[in-house]
């Protein structure tokens, strides 16, 4: 785990083969490395190497593995750990469920993705996040703005990860889509929400649309500025 979370992923791979008995901690632990720093392929092959050791992967495991699945080059892989998970009945989990969507979205799956997160039986902040960063990648404001009105509606509190999801859907010059940005932009400023990491996202959003006037009234009113402050301006 040390040497993953330091980059060392090579250092980690040794400690793990000298390993006497491992458990499924300990193969996670290990592609949780491969994932993190882009060893994609190795962690596939870690995860079937794991099961024909007769060790089964956890909520974590698949977690993990599913992140490493998010993009199309291996969403085949994706589409094969979701069968599996449906085929262990684990798929309600919220930490799992979470982790399809996040693979289906940026995979371009968006009815997919839609699927599952309307079969939620249980969703956090995560997951509506995951649901609107998944229209928003496909440049479907509106859809996201929905899901963004409807996470409200079943009483879950926006996050900083969701404006900024759902203003990036809303970065585009058409009339009707700075219109939401601009609801959102309301939603912010009644809610007195100050995070530099927000108002990044406004300037943004405005600078994108051609608002340089309402982007340049953003930016002189931050509280705090950082250096992406300065280059979204």
């Amino acid at each position: 785990n040390m040497y993953g979370k330091c980059g060392s992923v090579a250092d980690a791979r040794r400690v793990f083969d000298n390993m006497p008995l491992c458990d499924v901690i300990s193969w996670t632990t290990m592609i949780t490395a491969y994932c993190t720093h882009g060893g994609g392929e190795e962690a596939f092959r870690l995860y079937l190497q794991m099961q024909q050791e007769g060790v089964k992967p956890n909520k974590i495991t698949f977690a993990c593995i599913l992140d490493a699945c998010a993009n199309p080059t291996a969403f085949a892989v994706g589409k094969l750990i979701h069968a599996q998970i449906m085929e262990g009945g684990i798929a309600s989990d919220v930490i799992i469920g979470t982790a399809l969507l996040h693979m289906y979205g940026r995979c371009g799956g968006i009815e997919e993705a839609h699927r599952l997160f309307n079969k939620m039986p249980v969703r956090d902040v995560v997951s509506w996040n995951a649901m609107i960063t998944a229209y928003a990648m496909c440049g479907r404001c509106s859809e996201a703005f929905t899901v963004f009105q409807q996470m409200q509606l079943e009483c879950v509190r926006p996050n900083k990860i969701t404006f900024v999801s759902i203003l990036s859907a809303c970065a585009k010059p058409i009339v009707e889509v700075l219109a939401i940005g601009k609801l959102v932009h309301a939603y912010i400023v009644n809610r007195g929400i100050r995070d530099v990491i927000v108002w990044n996202a406004l300037v943004s959003m405005y600078g994108k649309c051609g608002g340089i006037n309402d982007a340049w009234i953003i930016f002189d009113k931050m509280p705090e500025r950082n250096l992406v402050s300065w280059n979204a301006m």
